[in-house]
């Protein structure tokens, strides 16, 4: 990968990370409507991306204990700073369901920090994963890429018929003193299918799209595209529900959406233009997962006790 293409998808990155921070503020109340197309938006460029960094030759050991370093230990560490706050003003019941909101992306239990963080869990497992398969997949040529896009669409299809009708099939666990009853799976396992087809997706498009040079032309009919099928079928994805309701549509939107970001990025690190607020946003979006939710928090409390305004916070 040259650093033109680390840099185009480096803004792109930095691009899903505002729409994440713009998701967590004013649009949910005040712009309903544009959150909805975006929700369709965010989950799947943000697992394109992350697949189009893929690397099958590291192996599973260092694949575990380095994606650890880098995708769970900020995760806890933003837990247990959120557990002592939380604790401090009295905002915690059960420290079991919390342990669970923590690890499951439990829509009633989750703590409010660490809601733009929750993918982060499911990147490791799809790095894992894609690890454990490695194996599997290592054969080259067209059998190898047959098996990988045979393998993208069972996940697809698998995440189309299981997001609609969840609370029928998942068999997760939660603490309620002595009983256990289901709410979600620990490391949101029960999105694996839908987030593993994107990740897939994005390692199998990182080539094509990097060869591909897009003109503003193409880039406007793919966001055409996915805005009228948005305005259409006005499909709406809930992550925190697990609610699709019209999946097909939520799948289209996203990719059409998805590739419309990734041309944009593509042109806008050829112009000279100062980009680097984006690519920076991109580079270290993690520290603004990590600092934003609380900022933004903090921030509504104080708006809302001096000016009576309410900033909220959107679902993402």
């Amino acid at each position: 990968m040259c650093s033109s293409d680390l840099t185009s998808l480096d803004l792109a990155r930095g691009i899903s990370i505002v729409l994440v921070v713009m998701g967590h503020g004013v649009l949910e109340h005040h712009h309903p409507a544009l959150n909805d197309f975006l929700s369709n938006l965010r989950m799947p460029l943000l697992f394109l991306l992350a697949g189009m960094h893929l690397n099958w030759r590291t192996g599973l050991p260092s694949t575990v204990w380095r994606k650890a370093d880098g995708l769970l230990k900020p995760y806890v560490v933003m837990a247990l700073l959120f557990g002592g706050y939380a604790a401090l003003m009295g905002r915690i019941d059960s420290p079991l369901d919390y342990v669970h909101g923590v690890f499951s992306f439990d829509g009633l239990q989750m703590p409010g920090w660490l809601y733009p963080m929750w993918f982060l869990t499911l990147l490791w497992v799809l790095h894992v994963a894609a690890a454990l398969a490695q194996p599997w997949l290592a054969p080259q040529g067209q059998a190898r890429q047959g098996r990988i896009w045979a393998f993208t669409l069972a996940l697809g299809l698998v995440g189309v018929v299981a997001m609609p009708g969840h609370h029928d099939w998942w068999t997760p666990w939660r603490c309620t003193g002595p009983a256990l009853s289901t709410d979600a799976h620990p490391l949101n396992l029960d999105l694996l299918p839908l987030a593993g087809m994107w990740f897939l997706l994005g390692h199998q498009l990182q080539a094509p799209l990097a060869q591909q040079r897009w003109s503003w032309t193409s880039i406007v009919c793919l966001m055409v595209i996915a805005i009228c099928l948005q305005l259409d079928w006005q499909p709406h994805l809930n992550m925190l529900e697990r609610r699709m309701d019209s999946p097909i549509a939520s799948m289209l939107v996203g990719l059409c959406a998805s590739l419309g970001v990734l041309g944009l990025s593509q042109r806008l690190s050829r112009l000279p233009l100062p980009t680097f607020g984006l690519m920076a946003s991109g580079r270290y979006s993690l520290y603004l997962l990590m600092f934003h939710a609380p900022l933004l928090s903090l921030g509504s409390k104080a708006l809302q006790t001096g000016l009576g305004l309410e900033i909220g916070r959107a679902h993402v």
